[in-house]
């Protein structure tokens, strides 16, 4: 087969990178996407660029072609790529903006000739209605495309067929949803035979609290047949992400799913559906760790000998677990029933390294017509294959290209019948498609070694390396009936710069670290990617699912991401938190939110409250700051600590001169503390990050009177919060009896009270100083893991001469002996 429009790249181009990572790159290519609508976008404009430099040695056995990029992406999402019936054309669907409508659309390309066909618009949306995660199958000689639909009130899920020969659509079929309740039928995967479909998604019935996996079989014009399959329905235990592939003889699917078994604890299962009557056979658990093994893939081998099942995992050890995951892989060999692995499963690769390839997460499988298992997932914000042969495993492939963030969730790849692999996915800025050749002198299927897990019996162990729950001692002062609770509330998944999914960052937060409150704050607008109305929708929806009042709270979060402040419409980084469901993204791009007065104005009638951070990095505009709606500032995450410039015992990334917390206070201000990781999923932050787990690297503490969404907020409103680098402290401060946050009158010198206690095994205190106006006027050596202690300020300004403001603030800053840190929101002391 011809494909002689695209260019190959040679070994010759190449070079190699450091850790032994050989990787293949490429120009940047895209997929021509477009909508029709209808025929106004018939021939959309191409974007023609030249290969980048290879990164992979000269014996590289694969070769990367150019592709073709179509450069108005900010709005699009999630491709998908499926081999057309004659085998000589590739089908691809994506969601994307269209007249301020999120809809699904469909092309194809030609790959003996390079030419692409009309755009399509499938989805059917009304003016409200965001769709997302469309899935595209071959059923015969015709195509059947599943798209997910926010409609105002719940996810719906439609199919619809399409004609290839024709050029006809046919009528959009309602799978589930619909009902006018808050259903949520969300993550469809379709595979099909040469007669049917069977499509399996995650759905959440209204008034439910749990997640389940159902199936639905299709004719080859994408109507239903039959009802609903129950294929992942447990009591108390969500069914998630599932996967489907169909057997090559036409007779059967499997469906892999993953389950959550206890908290922390998420295993992978795998079924068979029928093809012929939708019968759902017996259970095949395939994991067995106290960890979380999380979004599988599925894949038969072209002969049907071999059903391979891959998914990420964060374990280490028999019984631990680690921040970043990586992909496992397993065999079922169809002939005995037996599972097996290929001997290498896991890369090469140093954990602890500040720089190296880091985590291996959302994988896809392609099998290859000679049986190679590739394995296409995301790792260290970039798209990788790496692939199983008879002789062993490959390295790493990198795709480009290369940079920081912004790419999609999954990368779907397809071989034609010469053995060139064909990849797909959302990347920096744009949609790519790229064409990876070598693969015709690889043979499969992988050496194996029995994958004793999939059989054994034995309970696990208790999942190691959990926090405790730990209870506080009761601080030598007034409490006014508060407690302490403990929440990251900055990180950031796949759907903006970072890795993981939304799901996974409040799993991580409540059965990991046992925080009390979480909040997952993903760009507005940031490295090229906005994120969709339906991605937002979702967040929302996860935000609702994890939250359980007493237990574990939640909020609605985003960064709105503006310039530095030393820029045009630089106003820095802030957050936005708040307990309305019905708030919008407000993207800073938009001319209604470009300026931070007129944010401001935007998130009152949402109850919101809006926090900057990395303040010394891109800067804190203190003079225009609105004390009620931006009551504190985060002071650490894993750009450092930016309390002062030149900040030790932790420094800072960047510094801005008078941007730091100190210089706000000095402006008057009465702006208290929070902490926030700012995560992206990477072990030290690539560097960046003081602490190899980033995923601890800020943390807020609150007093308040129970854990409650409004509760939580109105901590932060009154600034009784504390901030520390990840550590769970206890900071009990006050000023005349007034605790942090507030304000206190001065009748006589001030008298500070500080109780300060940490968690068992998080270190011991080295340092507790009280700083006043931003000078240290007190250090007291710390007491293992608690200290108390009372300061009267004798020379308190306020009592011998004329101050600024008529008032002195007072905070306490705590240095741990490894270095952590902590800070307390101040208490202001003014004149009677």
């Amino acid at each position: 087969m011809a494909h002689d429009f695209l260019i190959p790249m040679t070994g010759s181009q190449s070079c190699t990178r450091r850790h032994a990572i050989k990787v293949l790159a490429a120009g940047v290519g895209g997929i021509l996407l477009g909508a029709k609508l209808p025929r106004a976008m018939a021939d959309l404009p191409w974007a023609e660029i030249p290969p980048a430099t290879p990164l992979g040695p000269d014996d590289l056995p694969l070769t990367i072609c150019d592709g073709q990029s179509y450069g108005n992406a900010g709005r699009q999402a999630a491709p998908t790529l499926a081999l057309g019936p004659d085998g000589k054309t590739l089908w691809t669907s994506w969601a994307e903006l269209n007249r301020e409508r999120e809809t699904i659309c469909l092309r194809s390309l030609s790959m003996t000739d390079g030419k692409w066909s009309d755009a399509l618009l499938v989805s059917e949306a009304g003016q409200n209605a965001a769709t997302y995660e469309s899935e595209t199958v071959v059923v015969g000689q015709r195509l059947v495309v599943v798209w997910s639909q926010w409609e105002g009130d719940g996810w719906s899920l439609y199919a619809r067929g399409f004609d290839p020969a024709s050029g006809m659509l046919g009528t959009p079929q309602l799978l589930a949803g619909g009902a006018g309740k808050h259903e949520i039928h969300i993550h469809p995967a379709i595979a099909a035979t040469d007669k049917r479909a069977l499509v399996v998604w995650q759905t959440k019935p209204a008034g439910v609290g749990q997640s389940f996996t159902y199936g639905q079989l299709l004719d080859s014009g994408g109507t239903p047949i039959g009802d609903h399959l129950s294929i992942g329905v447990y009591e108390g235990r969500d069914c998630c992400r599932p996967a489907v592939a169909a057997a090559p003889d036409g007779t059967r699917f499997a469906v892999a799913f993953e389950r959550q078994d206890s908290p922390g604890t998420q295993n992978i299962y795998v079924t068979e559906v029928s093809a012929n009557d939708g019968d759902v056979a017996g259970l095949q658990q395939v994991t067995r760790h106290p960890a979380s093994d999380l979004a599988p893939a599925v894949a038969y081998s072209p002969d049907g000998g071999w059903l391979w099942v891959a998914w990420q995992s964060n374990r280490r050890g028999d019984d631990g677990w680690d921040i970043t995951p990586w992909y496992r892989l397993a065999g079922l060999r169809i002939s005995d029933n037996t599972w097996h692995a290929p001997e290498l499963t896991v890369a090469p690769r140093d954990t602890n390294d500040h720089g190296t390839v880091q985590g291996f997460e959302l994988v896809r499988l392609a099998i290859s017509p000679t049986g190679v298992v590739c394995v296409l997932g995301r790792a260290s914000h970039n798209f990788y294959v790496q692939y199983h042969t008879s002789e062993g495993c490959s390295e790493l492939y990198r795709l480009p290209k290369d940079g920081w963030g912004g790419r999609g969730r999954l990368m779907y790849g397809v071989f034609d019948a010469d053995s060139h692999l064909w990849v797909a996915r959302r990347d920096l800025s744009t949609n790519m498609l790229h064409r990876v050749s070598g693969f015709e002198g690889l043979s499969g299927p992988p050496d194996v070694q029995p994958y004793a897990e999939a059989t054994t019996t034995t309970a696990p162990a208790i999942l190691s390396g959990k926090s405790p729950r730990h209870e506080w001692p009761e601080p030598t002062g007034p409490t006014n009936g508060f407690k302490p609770y403990f929440g990251d509330i900055h990180g950031h998944s796949w759907q903006s710069d970072g890795m993981g999914d939304p799901e996974r960052s409040y799993m991580r937060a409540r059965d990991i670290f046992r925080d009390n409150f979480h909040v997952l704050t993903d760009h507005d607008f940031f490295v090229g990617k906005r994120l969709n109305d339906a991605q937002w929708q979702e967040q929302k929806d996860v935000v609702e699912h994890y939250h359980a009042p007493g237990e574990f709270v939640t909020l609605f979060g985003q960064e709105w991401t503006t310039p530095r402040t030393n820029l045009k419409h630089g106003w820095g980084h802030f957050n936005i938190y708040t307990a309305d469901p019905t708030i919008p993204m407000f993207d800073h791009k938009d001319e209604r939110w470009r300026d931070l007065p007129d944010l401001y104005n935007a998130i009152r009638k949402y109850n919101a409250i809006a926090i900057p951070h990395h303040i010394g990095w891109t800067g804190a505009p203190w003079d225009q700051i609105d004390l009620q709606l931006t009551p504190v500032t985060e002071i650490c995450s894993v750009h450092g600590a930016f309390e002062y410039e030149g900040n030790t015992p932790i420094r800072h990334r960047g510094g801005m001169s008078g941007c730091f917390y100190r210089d706000g206070l000095a402006k008057g201000l009465r702006i208290g503390v929070a902490g926030g990781t700012d995560q992206h999923g990477l072990t030290w932050h690539h560097g960046v990050c003081w602490k190899r787990n980033a995923f601890r690297a800020g943390l807020t503490g609150i007093w308040a009177p129970e854990l409650s969404r409004e509760a939580v907020l109105n901590a932060f409103r009154a600034r009784r919060t504390f901030a520390t680098t990840g550590v769970k402290m206890q900071l009990y401060v006050t000023v005349n009896n007034e605790l942090m946050g507030g304000v206190a009158k001065l009748d006589g010198p001030p008298k500070i009270n500080v109780d300060v206690a940490v968690a068992p095994d998080k270190g011991n205190l080295a340092w507790l100083e009280i700083v006043r106006d931003g000078v240290v006027i007190n250090r007291f050596g710390g007491e293992a893991q608690r200290s108390r202690y009372t300061f009267t300020d004798e020379n308190c300004p306020l009592l011998h001469r004329a101050v600024a403001n008529n008032e002195c603030s007072y905070y306490l800053r705590v240095v741990l002996a490894n270095d952590n840190m902590a800070w307390s929101s101040p208490v202001w002391v003014t004149r009677a």
